[in-house]
């Protein structure tokens, strides 16, 4: 069990990982290494394994399954030091139901309190996608670009760039 438990966690951190550098399909195939009862026990890993669950029912945009894990995963209790804030797991689910003014309220108060700098960044990259939908083009390059002028590695960065380039030039 746990050798079991090791190749779990490390597989829910791989996952993790390919989600932040874009790469769903590995991210796919690490979390299904996953034994989930061999990890229970692990809050950090448990976590992640449910934001990459989250992450990979975003990318298919299936409200479904993404409402079933998010109902699962608000069910358990995860003891991790930080305190884990949900409304920051539903922002994806609130873009899949073009809910975007709820969206922009609720980031606009939970971007401040995030402390992981891609967290943010990813915040940031959901907040541009409800301006663009709600047509504040001017907002959504205001944060496109300051997205795009970090020197993050990371997948939102590149999607920013993608998105700012959408947008019409400012005369």
């Amino acid at each position: 069990l746990y050798e079991n438990k090791e190749k779990s966690i490390y597989s829910a951190y791989l996952a993790y990982a390919y989600t932040y550098q874009g790469n769903f399909e590995k991210a796919a195939l690490a979390i299904n290494e996953i034994d989930k009862d061999s990890i229970k026990e692990d809050a950090k890993a448990l976590l992640v394994y449910y934001i990459v669950l989250l992450k990979l029912a975003f990318e298919e945009e299936n409200l479904e399954k993404f409402s079933i894990v998010y109902s699962e995963f608000k069910e358990i209790k995860i003891d991790v030091k930080e305190k884990v804030d949900h409304q920051v797991f539903e922002i994806p689910k609130y873009i899949l139901e073009e809910r975007y003014e709820e969206i922009v309220e609720l980031l606009i108060e939970l971007i401040p309190q995030q402390k992981k700098k891609y967290v943010v960044l990813e915040l940031e990259y959901y907040l541009a996608i409800a301006y663009m939908k709600l047509g504040n083009l001017k907002d959504a390059r205001a944060v496109l670009e300051f997205v795009s002028s970090k020197k993050y590695q990371i997948f939102y960065v590149e999607r920013c760039l993608e998105l700012l380039k959408t947008i019409p030039d400012e005369n």
